[in-house]
Order: C-alpha cells, then sequence, then structure tokens
C-alpha cells in the first residue's frame, strides 16, 4: 500500500500564508474529488495548531499496522490501495475515490483526536474503498449517484458492518468509536429502535431517491433523523441480509449491487 502525508505540507502553505494553490497541486485529483462531493473551498480553514494536526497524523499512523493485521486475518487484501493524510476542511472523516492509478483512501487529520475514533473510522473508510473495488456499480461519478439513498443506505451499512467484523467490536463502537459519551449512545440508540419500523418504512419509499437527505449526517442530536440513524438502518439491514442469506463479510462485499439491493428490500419488507 502506498502511502502519502500532506500534514506538513498544510502547515507550510494554507496555514502559514493561505496557499492553497500550493497545497493542492500535490494532489490535484485527491482535490478535485473532495471539493466535488465533500467541502466548498468557501469552508473556513481549520484553526487547529500544527503541533496537535502532527499528534493526530502521528496517531494514525502508528495504528495503521494494526488495522492493516486485522484485514490481513480476515483475507482482505489492501495492496492495491493508496492511502492519503491530508488537512481539510473539518467536514468529513474521509472517504475513498478511484483516480487514474486506482482505488484512494483519503483521511483529514483534523477529524481524528482519539485512538478509538482512528481505529473505527480509519477501518471505516478502507472499507468503503473494498467495497468500492470488489462492486464497482456502488462507486459514484456525480452528485445525484452520490446522494442516491440506497447506495448511501448499502454502502454505510457495508463499511460499518466491515469495521465491526475487522476490529472484532460491537456495533455501538463500530457506529460511533468514542464520539458519544455512554449515556448520549444509549438515548440514541433507544431512539433507532423505538422507530425501526419507520425507518424501514423511509428506506423503501426514499430506496430509488437522489434527493439530500439527512439520516446519514450528525445535524441535530436531538433528532434522530438528522443524526446518523441511517447508519443505524444500513448496519443491522446488511447484518439481516448476511445472516439470512449465509453469506461471509467477504462474499457480502462482492454482491453486484442489483443483488444486494434485491436482498435489501427483500429483508425491508420483512416485519421486525
Amino acid at each position: 500500500m502506498k502511502f502519502l502525508e500532506h500534514t506538513g505540507l498544510y502547515s507550510r502553505t494554507v496555514a502559514a500564508d493561505g496557499n492553497w494553490h500550493s497545497y493542492e497541486e500535490h494532489s490535484p485529483a485527491l482535490f478535485k474529488h473532495y471539493f466535488r462531493f465533500w467541502a466548498k473551498r468557501s469552508f473556513p480553514d481549520v484553526k487547529i495548531p500544527a503541533d496537535v494536526l502532527k499528534t493526530r497524523s502521528e496517531l494514525v499512523k502508528r495504528r495503521l499496522p494494526m488495522i492493516i493485521r486485522r484485514l490481513n486475518k480476515k483475507g482482505l487484501d489492501i495492496g492495491n490501495l493508496r492511502f492519503v493524510l491530508f488537512v481539510g476542511k473539518n467536514c468529513t472523516n474521509g472517504h475513498a475515490f478511484r483516480d487514474a492509478d486506482g482505488w484512494v483512501v483519503w483521511i483529514p487529520v483534523e477529524s481524528y483526536a482519539t485512538r478509538l475514533l482512528v481505529d473505527v473510522f480509519v477501518t471505516h473508510e478502507i472499507a468503503h474503498a473494498l467495497h468500492y473495488e470488489n462492486s464497482r456499480q456502488f462507486y459514484f461519478a456525480t452528485k445525484p449517484e452520490q446522494r442516491n439513498f440506497s447506495r448511501l443506505l448499502l454502502t454505510e451499512g457495508m463499511a460499518t458492518y466491515l469495521t465491526a467484523s475487522i476490529l472484532d467490536c460491537s456495533d455501538d463502537v463500530a457506529l460511533w468509536g468514542d464520539y458519544l459519551r455512554k449515556q448520549q449512545l444509549h438515548n440514541w440508540r433507544v431512539k433507532c429502535e423505538r422507530n425501526w419500523p419507520l425507518l424501514k418504512e423511509i428506506a423503501v419509499g426514499k430506496f430509488r431517491s437522489h434527493a439530500p437527505t439527512e439520516l446519514f449526517q450528525a445535524n441535530d442530536p436531538e433528532d434522530v433523523f438528522r443524526f446518523r440513524a441511517g447508519y443505524y438502518l444500513g448496519l443491522n439491514l446488511v447484518k439481516e441480509i448476511s445472516r439470512g442469506e449465509a453469506l461471509t463479510a467477504n462474499e457480502m462485499i462482492s454482491l453486484p449491487r442489483k443483488r444486494l439491493e434485491q436482498l435489501a428490500l427483500k429483508y425491508l419488507s420483512i416485519r421486525s
């Protein structure tokens, strides 16, 4: 796996004199993707001190060998992936994209303040790359494709499911790391469980939709429908499919999109 590091470059260019052009020219494909799908250049630059950014970058690099060992133990090959650490606009944990040379996992270090956040969400973003690599139809090239509800539901559910499997951790940890306090997490889960039939109903109704949705965003802790309930739904749906069809994690990520969507609608229609 090829590894690139742009954290120090950010401190020398953007943080020092606001020179985004000089910063972006080192990974133009990454920033083209990042500013098309995830951030706006008008978003404020992060104000985190350079030494803190460096510490967070070093934390990711220290934890990465453990994550790779866990992936290898599960028979998941990341040899063809590339991995980029950089500083972004503090609006996402990262994701994966494809350029002319293959799949790239990108991690904005400003989002990674704790070891558990690194373990969970770096694994999650690598899982996205593996899913796209094995089932290319789930990748997106336009905003409507990115927003497609079934794609979001199944890719985020799959990445969370794989994270729990790879790290051998609980669903709660795979969903949140240590982002929420214990009581906050409990309250969130209770709300998701109470709204499970409604979440399934929403998913069926929106399954082919390309309209924006807040189910996969963290906008309002008081409203579970605007605070990542889509991840809860996606994870549990993928788990149900895996159990019901007796499919391993490696088999799940290789399912063609059409087949996985058929299974998803089947399991969403089951009363529970």
